[in-house]
């Protein structure tokens, strides 16, 4: 929802925009949700409340039961291990107002305006996030596909790093191919530079990117590492 909003609200930032896996609670927390998913989803709203709790009470057995639920190929002996206790690092409080914020945030009421196109890449066996929710979302998207990943989970992105890196880059190596007229063209006069991070004082602010650097998201995107690896870290 976050970055659809981003979509909506800064069209001309934007040629085109990649969702991986997204996860609409909301959607999955409906009372008809079994009818449009096919099955009665595993994070319905009983399961979203137990999270919630959870959060506050037991973040470990949390953390375990989501590490166990990202991916269709198994991680290895020391992986699952690892990502727990890196998402134990992040701050509880930031945790819950972030999956608070999720749970409650319903962008159906301004997908219909996003003009953006969107390319939705979703693993089949995503068990948080079940296929029907990217199709339902491209469907109410005016410009959307959906990219569907075999043996793939929630985080298609560790179970097929090649075929997500080059769904990626041929989505964006077709935008040099297509013609941009005036209208299209990305605002760029706008965006941020070096110096938005600058104090005056020749210090500089952290970036967005600076604060995910080192955390638990993104070690995600990282590869495998092996058990001797992870022993030195």
């Amino acid at each position: 929802p976050v970055a659809l909003r981003y979509a909506l609200d800064h069209p001309k930032r934007l040629a085109r925009l990649v969702l991986i896996s997204p996860l609409i609670p909301a959607w999955l927390a409906e009372e008809d949700a079994a009818l449009w998913v096919g099955r009665q989803p595993e994070f319905d709203r009983e399961a979203q409340l137990r999270w919630e709790t959870e959060l506050l009470e037991d973040r470990p057995a949390l953390f375990e039961r989501l590490v166990d639920r990202l991916t269709v190929s198994p991680l290895g002996a020391s992986r699952p291990t690892w990502l727990v206790q890196r998402l134990l690092r992040g701050a509880q409080h930031a945790q819950i107002k972030l999956f608070d914020s999720l749970r409650t945030d319903d962008p159906d009421s301004f997908l219909s305006d996003i003009q953006t196109p969107v390319t939705i890449v979703h693993g089949l066996h995503d068990r948080l996030s079940p296929l029907a929710v990217a199709q339902r979302l491209a469907e109410r998207l005016p410009r959307a596909q959906v990219v569907e990943l075999e043996d793939c989970g929630h985080a298609p992105f560790i179970d097929q790093r090649e075929v997500v890196s080059k769904a990626i880059s041929d989505l964006v190596n077709s935008l040099s191919d297509l013609p941009v007229s005036e209208e299209e063209s990305l605002d760029t006069s706008t965006l941020m530079d070096e110096n938005d991070f600058s104090t005056g004082d020749g210090d500089t602010l952290r970036t967005p990117a600076d604060d995910l650097e080192g955390s638990a998201v993104s070690d995600l995107y990282q590869p495998a590492s092996t058990g001797t690896e992870m022993e030195r870290e």
